[in-house]
């Protein structure tokens, strides 16, 4: 998994070199079924403001709400992404 920073989110995606899909494009693969897809939904996170890519259909399916898939994601959120420092001297 890859992440980059857009405005105030994080995408997070599920890059697979195998489909020859240049990774600075729109397209990239679905979280859950690996499709090709540019659509995004919010992931539920207490810390950090999350999209993940998510094809049409298993947006639909309501995938993102897996409990295997959320467990795996938030593991490599948690490894992966550094909390923001909190300003104290406001």
């Amino acid at each position: 998994m890859y992440y980059d920073i857009e405005g105030d989110y994080y995408i997070l995606y599920d890059h697979d070199i195998y489909f020859n899909i240049p990774f600075t494009g729109w397209l990239h693969n679905c979280m859950f079924c690996k499709t090709i897809t540019s659509n995004t939904c919010n992931f539920e996170h207490k810390d950090f403001l999350i999209k993940v890519i998510c094809c049409y259909e298993c947006k639909n399916l309501n995938k993102i709400n897996d409990d295997n898939k959320k467990k795996k994601i938030n593991k490599w959120i948690k490894k992966n992404l550094k909390k923001p420092r909190r300003n104290f001297f406001i």
